[in-house]
Formats: structure tokens, C-alpha cells, sequence
């Protein structure tokens, strides 16, 4: 009964711990051990060497796993499976988070992936020359919603026009001696499905871009009060 459970307990002993302890066992017969027959120095040799390999082997068997097991994570998607308004991006790389710019001039719909985090660049907004942007942009507000829910971004200083929404590859920004800011969020994921995004800009009180878009001869003004609000749909892909 004693040698079944003996037997027993070696059944559930990892084997690693049963390596190392071989290993042990035979160092110490190898070094300091009587081992009977004609050729004891030869036998002890060979023990020690025995010893040495079950030894390392128990260590590398520890070792390994934590290698196998922790790779570093990364997600890889199919080609031409995102794209951002009009703009198909091939996705033959790995993806860490998506970068949206949400501009009218890109579209109004996106297709990303879901589950993955997001950088929204939204709210730009352009004035002629650097002393009426910043102008602008100390009394502009600009309101966040997806799905319903607001978002809170933060303002980035202002810069030249073409510094906007980097990495945008869509709706050229031209615009005489024009500087301006625009606004970015985090968002953890979305979930698989459609998704409304609402942007309402504001401002506290009257101003003007410096611009005459309409061309009536007259600088165009901008509030007091919210301007009208920019739609968009994002699209999440499982």
C-alpha cells in the first residue's frame, strides 16, 4: 500500500520537478556516491553526466512555456476590409487603433473594425490668418454625441491649415493664409454595427473666418448660438 501510494504521488508530480530531481539525484551519486563494479570512475562519470542533462532539461522545461505563452498581442486583418468615407485603406498590416478623421469632405459614413480603439479627430475649424484663429477658437465650443452619448474631446492648438487632421488623405484643405484647431476623443471600441455621431459647433459670441465663402461682398459671421450639425455613421465590422 505505501509503494502504490509512492507511485501515486509521482503520477500527479510535474514532470520538471521529476527532471530536476533525477538530475540531483544522479550529481550526487556522480560526485560523492559509491557506485559498486570494476570501473567506479567511469560509472561516476556517466552519472554526472546523466545528472547534468536531466538537470537542465527539468530548468528549460520551466523556462519554455513562459516563452510559448506570452506572445506579444497584435491584431492582423484581411485586406481592404476598412475604410474611411470614400477612402478603402488596405489593412495588410497589423491594426492597433483606427484614426478617423470625421470631415463632410471625407463622406459620411466609415467602416472600421469593431473592438478596436479609436481616435476621433473632429470640429475643425479654419479663420484667415493666425491672430483670428486663435481668435476663433477661444469662443468656439464643439459637441460631441455618439449614439446619444456625449464625448468629451480635447481642443488642440491652432496651426496651419494643411497641419489639420494628419494622416487625412481626403478633401484637400485650401485655404488662403488659413489656420485653425480641431478637437480629439478616445473611445475604448464600438461594438459590432452602425453607430450616429452628431458634431455641433458653437460659439459664445459673433465672429467671423476672415472669408467670404458665399461671395456676397460681405465677411461671413458665425453665432452667437450653435451652427448647424454635422452627421455621421460609423460602421463596425466584426
Amino acid at each position: 500500500m505505501d509503494i502504490l501510494k509512492v507511485l501515486l504521488a509521482f503520477t500527479d508530480t510535474p514532470v520538471p520537478v521529476l527532471l530536476v530531481a533525477g538530475g540531483i539525484f544522479f550529481l550526487f551519486i556522480g560526485v560523492g556516491g559509491q557506485i559498486s563494479g570494476g570501473k567506479e570512475n567511469a560509472s561516476r562519470k556517466v552519472a554526472s553526466i546523466i545528472g547534468v542533462l536531466l538537470l537542465f532539461t527539468g530548468i528549460a522545461m520551466y523556462a519554455i512555456p513562459t516563452v510559448i505563452e506570452s506572445p506579444e498581442t497584435t491584431l492582423t486583418i484581411s485586406a481592404d476590409t476598412v475604410s474611411m468615407g470614400s477612402q478603402t485603406l488596405s489593412t495588410a498590416t497589423a491594426v492597433k487603433h483606427h484614426e478617423l478623421n470625421l470631415r463632410s469632405a471625407c463622406g459620411t459614413e466609415y467602416v472600421i473594425l469593431a473592438n478596436v480603439p479609436i481616435e476621433l479627430r473632429y470640429g475643425g475649424w479654419i479663420a484667415r490668418g493666425m491672430e483670428l484663429a486663435k481668435n476663433n477658437a477661444e469662443h468656439l465650443s464643439v459637441k460631441l454625441t455618439v449614439d446619444g452619448q456625449v464625448v468629451i474631446g480635447q481642443k488642440q492648438s491652432v496651426r496651419a491649415a494643411d497641419k489639420l487632421y494628419p494622416g487625412s488623405e481626403c478633401g484637400s484643405i485650401d485655404y488662403e493664409d488659413g489656420f485653425g484647431t480641431y478637437f480629439v476623443a478616445y473611445l475604448d471600441s464600438l461594438p459590432p454595427g452602425e453607430h450616429y455621431v452628431e458634431i455641433e459647433y458653437s460659439f459664445d459670441e459673433q465672429v467671423t473666418d476672415g472669408y467670404d465663402n458665399n461671395q456676397d461682398g460681405v465677411l461671413d459671421l458665425y453665432g452667437p448660438g450653435a451652427l448647424d450639425t454635422l452627421r455621421f455613421t460609423i460602421i463596425a465590422n466584426p
